[in-house]
């Protein structure tokens, strides 16, 4: 590809070759590959559920990567390709998806989902300590990527940030089931003249403005296929009705480790918990039915706002995954989007959203009649208010 021609992708030939070529090296390299192979071997048709699923988020496509899909059925309407060969088609260039910080992050969490898998799960593990290094891991290849990419996302003003906080104090792990949350806040980008004077420029999702999504996360080891959700405490009953219960999407993330040391562990694994059957029915989940890789669910929830409930500001969000302002309600918050600064906003948030209760909360001076004191009835309502939407 020419410079003529990547200019209107807001690229160079020389940005464009080197973030391919990266791509190649880390996110298509034969020890990714085989981290995802391994994980499609544990459950029949894995591999294409996947693949179906990565070939279903359309609206993440910039108009190349619109023709390419086009492109592609025409020459073999009834073709069926595999995880490895979706990925490589359809995500193996930045062209081919309208954000350039989606794409960079996709490839940050693929490859950090493969080390995972290779370096990390293998050797016995608290699940603290497995997300920890998850979540270290993400963010050393965001750096990487960011590094990579800084000249472009200089330019278009966006960069990719990945931050990420620990705030476990006040318990509140087992108040809300979350154990950590990632919050997705997105600022739609610029529109490149690639896909403004494309063909398939009407073929386009609609804009969509600025997203933010937040997830709460509740993390879980496993053997085998199976995994126990049955965690239950004597005041607040069952984890799994509490996670059924946020206004924000919530998901089990699972870790294939146990008490010996496995040699061929699967990457980390995302199920929804409405994809669990109910805990009366079900102590136990299939992990890897209805359920995918991390880096594919963190794609899945950026393209769609249906199951992935939006938060309309960064207080609602913080609204909608906190389960108590007197107390933290999660271990670790992570916050990756396209906004310098994003811990700091969301730190102002939280000051904001809990001075607002505060004084929702503040009890009002009664005004009654002498009657009425003399009767000791009154028409104020001395209760407080009802706590803000999220809150239980």
């Amino acid at each position: 590809m020419t410079d003529d021609f990547l200019k209107d992708f807001g690229m160079s030939q020389a940005e464009h070759s080197a973030l391919v070529q990266l791509a190649r090296a880390s996110t298509f390299d034969d020890g990714s590959k085989l981290a995802r192979l391994r994980t499609q071997q544990r459950y029949a048709d894995k591999g294409k559920a996947i693949a179906d699923i990565l070939s279903s988020f359309q609206g993440l496509r910039s108009a190349a990567g619109i023709s390419s899909v086009i492109l592609d059925l025409k020459q073999d309407p009834a073709r069926s390709s595999d995880w490895e060969t979706i990925l490589e088609r359809f995500y193996g260039d930045p062209i081919l998806i309208r954000s350039r910080v989606v794409w960079l992050a996709f490839q940050a969490a693929l490859r950090a989902d493969a080390k995972f898998a290779l370096e990390v799960a293998p050797a016995r593990s608290h699940e603290n300590t497995l997300t920890g290094n998850l979540i270290r891991g993400l963010t050393a290849e965001s750096d990487l990527w960011s590094s990579h990419a800084a000249g472009l996302l200089s330019r278009i003003k966006a960069p990719l940030t990945f931050e990420s906080a620990d705030i476990s104090v006040g318990g509140g792990e087992q108040k809300t089931g979350g154990d950590f949350v990632i919050i997705i806040d997105l600022e739609e980008e610029t529109e490149v003249a690639a896909d403004q004077n494309s063909t398939a420029a009407n073929l386009l999702a609609p804009r969509r403005g600025h997203q933010i999504v937040p997830i709460v996360f509740q993390a879980k080891r496993f053997v085998g296929g199976t995994a126990d959700i049955s965690q239950w405490h004597e005041k607040r009953g069952y984890q799994f009705n509490k996670l059924r219960k946020t206004r924000c999407a919530s998901s089990y993330i699972f870790y294939e480790n146990g008490d010996v040391e496995i040699k061929a562990a699967s990457l980390p694994i995302v199920k929804p918990v409405q994809h669990c059957r109910p805990i009366t029915v079900e102590t136990h989940t299939r992990v890897f039915e209805r359920s995918t890789d991390f880096a594919t669910y963190l794609l899945w929830a950026i393209n769609d706002p249906v199951a992935f409930p939006r938060a309309p500001s960064r207080e609602d969000a913080m609204n909608m995954v906190s389960a108590s302002v007197q107390a933290d309600s999660f271990r670790r918050i992570v916050f990756l989007g396209n906004t310098d600064g994003l811990r700091n906003l969301y730190t102002e948030a939280l000051r904001n959203l809990k001075q607002e209760i505060a004084e929702q909360n503040r009890p009002s001076t009664p005004t009654a009649s002498s009657a009425d004191v003399e009767a000791g009835q009154s028409d104020v309502d001395t209760d407080p208010p009802p706590p803000l939407n999220g809150f239980w």
